[in-house]
């Protein structure tokens, strides 16, 4: 086939045309190539390839969370993914010390070796300083110095005093036996020392005993008093008293249903005098015990569940029983704001009972809105009001009353948080709690029992 001349002319042209096709297609990176052919079997990312982000670093120091409820200012948990146990709580130099034990070694407590906690937070609910000790907290108290403490190290029971600053500034070894365990304490304020009360278990009658040992100044053991008794007992209270000390105790065992309150005077030669206060064809247990302005008052349940008041007079003569005319009792509480006595009952059928009583307990009268409480975990007052945190079937409650009765009541969170302590300031109260979950009020929990605080307006 013969092309004309003009035929010919086009070929070439589309020739050229192919051949710098060709030649763009070969110098082709072959990496460009690569990245956008899918390979069978490999996930595959988009073509704007993004790499997953870091995972956010815990702030252990991180602001509080504010809720929709206008009664709270802010809430925030402490903590980690173990369980935390609240023994106490202070406002030292406008900061919450909170104190306790925990077994947990992430998020908060990343550097937690042992098994104390001592918490710092500011009044807007920052978190300032953890600090951690090793043993397990028995009891904590506001000091002079600080904040004591009884602890336990392995079979090894020591008092020791933290600083503001949470340094450790004080540690001495109990001289305690292997069957003998500090339950409490009373501060000797004049000597600087403390009397340290023990409860011993031993082979021989009376099997279970109390007994006191004293530390001076320097928390150096000094003297101490074995409580003498035939019958084994139970530790119910001590108090400061002329010369020296009372140390509320109930009798168990086959003589079950009777206090007996030893006096120690540490100023004679004489160790103690027991007082034993039976009720005749009448068992009863020591429920608790406190002062009041005409001498000691305590709370005895008898075997029916019927519960009394027992009176002492300031010679520890004179017992008394004031009727309470209520029944079906398990336990129960007393309470002083120097200006009422309150007597709290906890009944068998879940239901209980708050009743306040004047100075000099002549009459009751019944706080109706405590009836759904069933429990009251702390306690304060001030000069013009009295604070009781309790729980009921749903929710922690906030009960606040001054002489005219119930000032605010305020019930927050869930069935999961109990109020540990109660901080009052001016115009609204610290709640120190243990959470075990989430609710509307509490906004996170990190595991177990954390730390819970809120900032509650009155």
């Amino acid at each position: 086939m013969k092309f004309t001349r003009h035929q010919i002319q086009v070929l070439v042209v589309l020739h050229l045309v192919v051949a710098v096709m060709l030649t763009g297609v070969i110098l082709m990176p072959k990496s460009g190539i690569e990245q956008n052919t899918p390979v069978q079997g490999e996930p595959q990312l988009p073509d704007n390839d993004f790499s997953p982000p870091d995972e956010k670093v815990h702030d252990k120091f991180r602001s509080p969370r504010i809720t929709f409820d206008e009664d709270i200012f802010w809430e925030t948990n402490i903590g980690g993914s173990g369980n935390e146990q609240v023994e106490n709580a202070y406002e030292i130099g406008e900061k919450l010390y909170i104190i306790g034990n925990t077994d947990s070694t992430d998020l908060d407590f990343d550097e937690n070796d042992g098994g104390i906690f001592l918490t710092v937070l500011s009044q807007n609910g920052k978190p300032l300083a953890y600090n951690f000790y090793d043993g397990r907290l028995i009891k904590s108290s506001i000091c002079e110095n600080g904040i004591f403490c009884l602890t336990q190290k392995s079979e090894k029971y020591f008092a020791c005093v933290i600083d503001p600053n949470g340094t450790l500034k004080t540690e001495t070894q109990l001289p305690l036996e292997a069957n003998e365990t500090p339950t409490d304490f009373v501060f000797d304020f004049l000597s600087g020392g403390v009397n340290i009360i023990v409860e011993a278990t031993v082979e021989q009658p009376p099997k279970k005993r109390v007994q006191v040992l004293s530390l001076n100044g320097s928390f150096e053991a000094t003297e101490g008093v074995l409580l003498q008794n035939v019958f084994p007992l139970d530790y119910a209270a001590a108090f400061p008293h002329e010369n020296g000390y009372i140390i509320a105790t109930c009798a168990t065992g086959a003589k079950t249903g009777e206090l007996i309150i030893y006096e120690w005077k540490t100023t004679q030669d004489k160790l103690f005098t027991m007082h034993n206060y039976p009720i005749a064809n009448r068992k009863y247990k020591v429920a608790d015990v406190m002062p009041y302005p005409s001498g000691y008052v305590a709370l005895i349940i008898d075997e029916k569940g019927i519960p009394d008041l027992l009176t002492v007079d300031c010679d520890l003569e004179n017992p008394t029983v004031i009727l309470l005319d209520d029944s079906e009792t398990t336990g129960g509480k007393l309470f002083s704001d120097n200006e009422n006595n309150f007597v709290f009952l906890q009944r068998a059928n879940g239901t209980s009972s708050m009743y306040k009583m004047p100075v000099d307990l002549k009459n009751k009268t019944e706080l109706s809105s405590f009836d759904t409480q069933t429990e009251v975990s702390s306690f304060r007052f001030t000069k013009t009001d009295t604070y009781f945190g309790g729980k009921n079937a749903f929710s922690p409650v906030i009960s606040v009353l001054n002489n005219q009765g119930v000032l605010f009541e305020k019930a927050f969170g869930s069935s999961t948080e109990t109020i540990k302590t109660l901080l009052p300031s001016d115009g609204f109260i610290f709640a120190v709690c243990e959470s075990g979950g989430t609710s509307l009020g509490v906004g996170k929990n990190f595991g177990g029992t954390d730390i819970w605080i809120a900032k509650i307006r009155f």
